[in-house]
């Protein structure tokens, strides 16, 4: 299999940049052949056009911390269901991504909208406990990071799909400019796969 391991976030934001801050400990390891590990915090249109230069994957597992105003430290897992939301917010998402605004939300429903991404990719993010100027992860994130590693193993080596959780809302990056965002399927996170 053709795997590739994905941070995505902002630098500097604390616990927010867990994407890249990950990818650079991931890519100190040893990894099996197959198995490639990047930073995706560049912007989805780019990534796109990256992503169609190379040979296909067979999995992507996209990694970030994510803000859902859950208790801090939690882990969601779940795997995408390649539906896209109303043309008017593909849109706003494009816009958004030539922007700059890096998320995990944008970055999935542009490159399913370019159809960039194999049929299997995988979201694993984690609530912040902090998300202001920082360079470095904070100490309560840093205590979880063997935990989510775990998590992260468990779901690049698995040897078949995991299931798609069976709901999943999403929250827009900016509430003030999309007050009502979309949803896909009703929120449950406590799904566990």
């Amino acid at each position: 299999m053709r795997i590739l391991i994905a941070g995505v976030g902002y630098s500097n934001l604390s616990d927010m940049s867990l994407g890249p801050l990950l990818i650079e400990l991931l890519t100190q390891r040893a990894w099996p052949e197959g198995v490639e590990i990047d930073d995706l915090s560049y912007g989805p249109v780019f990534i796109c056009h990256s992503l169609g230069e190379r040979p296909a994957y067979d999995r992507i597992v996209l990694i970030g911390a994510v803000s859902r105003e859950e208790a801090p430290g939690t882990i969601r897992r779940f795997r995408w269901a390649h539906e896209l939301p109303s043309t008017d917010e593909i849109q706003a998402r494009v816009v958004e991504a030539a922007t700059g605004v890096t998320s995990l939300e944008n970055l999935l429903v542009v490159s399913t909208y370019f159809k960039r991404l194999p049929a299997d990719v995988v979201v694993l993010e984690i609530e912040p406990f902090v998300d202001t100027f920082g360079a470095t992860l904070s100490d309560d994130l840093n205590a979880l990071l063997p935990a989510f590693i775990e998590e992260l193993r468990r779901v690049w080596s698995s040897p078949d799909p995991l299931p798609l959780l069976e709901t999943y809302r999403f929250i827009i990056a900016n509430p003030a400019d999309r007050p009502t965002g979309w949803i896909i399927r009703e929120a449950d996170w406590g799904a566990s796969n």
